[in-house]
């Protein structure tokens, strides 16, 4: 039973809905599911708890032909994210290759060009580039094949208790807890150590995640904005599929009867075995990138303060200069 109104529409009555397939969530994932439904002949609904699509994919526009800021997942890259590059290329939506012609700034230490290292004393260097190496490789051997042996020997360890087995000075553990925050909102002493490994992974590795160079994790943007890939699923769809401010709040299956979908206006969940990750995004919004007159990428690093991270989020072609601050 589906109760909401469908693609944003208000007819004045909770409606029910009846389909062969009820997907819940009108993420990226959500949509692509309704979408090969769909082509496949099978008919679906989607039950959205928001007022939109897209689920982390969520970008907000600056006024008429001043740009987007993504608040949410913002970059992709062409190398290993194959669907992704074919989902934008089939919609025909314009990319922004991250900036990187510039120095980085790491807190307390200064700048350096970007993609060397950065300017730590000799023992922090060089327990840093061990760490870095030791994780790459690591987190290479998290596959199904071997899991249960990396498992048996990591699965007890926090990220950070990881790298303190592996020598880490205090800045160094700094520096890997920049990581964790920045990537997935965690502290590095309450994340898994498996999970940052596995994660690290599936998107190519530590180094390929964390670069922002061809290839990278952060190599890419989208002109206007990631939700453009979230709209145009959702406008290839079939009309009234998504039904929007639906929230679930029970599924019951009968062998016999099939599957009932209950939603209502309010959602009550507990989770007892998980660490959401959190973090909030700030742009700084300027009339010109300043940094870029003092050699600068727009890429620093800090310990101290509410910003761990900080990327050059500008929109050349539409006049957008911006700073994109990761908050703790």
């Amino acid at each position: 039973m589906a109760s909401g109104q469908p693609d944003g529409l208000s007819d004045g009555h909770d409606q029910e809905a009846t389909a062969q397939v009820i997907i819940i969530g009108g993420g990226l994932s959500g949509l692509q599911a309704a979408h090969d439904l769909q082509e496949s002949g099978v008919s679906c609904l989607i039950l959205e708890a928001r007022d939109r699509v897209g689920g982390k994919l969520w970008s907000i526009p600056l006024g008429a032909g001043k740009g987007y800021v993504d608040l949410g997942g913002a970059w992709t890259n062409n190398v290993n994210q194959p669907k992704v590059t074919a989902l934008a290329e089939k919609l025909g939506l314009q990319m922004i290759k991250q900036n990187i012609i510039g120095d980085c700034i790491v807190e307390d230490y200064g700048r350096f060009r970007y993609g060397s290292e950065p300017p730590l004393p000799r023992e922090d260097q060089a327990t840093f580039v061990e760490v870095r190496n030791r994780v790459e490789a690591l987190c290479h051997t998290v596959t199904i094949a071997d899991f249960d042996l990396v498992l048996a020997e990591y699965g007890h360890m926090s990220m950070d208790e990881l790298v303190i087995c592996m020598g880490a000075t205090e800045t160094v553990r700094r520096l890997v807890n920049i990581w964790t925050t920045a990537m997935l909102g965690v502290e590095s002493t309450q994340l898994s150590a498996i999970f940052f490994l596995h994660y690290c992974q599936a998107g190519g590795g530590l180094l390929q995640m964390r670069s922002d160079d061809a290839g990278g994790g952060q190599h890419l943007r989208f002109r206007n904005g990631s939700q453009s890939l979230s709209y145009g699923l959702r406008d290839g769809l079939e009309p009234n599929t998504v039904i929007y401010s639906a929230v679930v709040e029970r599924v019951e299956q009968n062998l016999t009867s099939g599957c009932q979908v209950t939603t209502r206006d309010d959602k009550i969940w507990l989770s007892a075995h998980s660490k959401l990750g959190f973090y909030a995004k700030v742009f700084l919004i300027y009339s010109e990138p300043w940094w870029r007159k003092f050699g600068l990428c727009g890429l620093s690093q800090g310990f101290n303060g509410p910003v761990s991270l900080t990327r050059d989020a500008s929109n050349d072609q539409d006049g957008l200069f911006a700073l994109i601050c990761f908050v703790r």
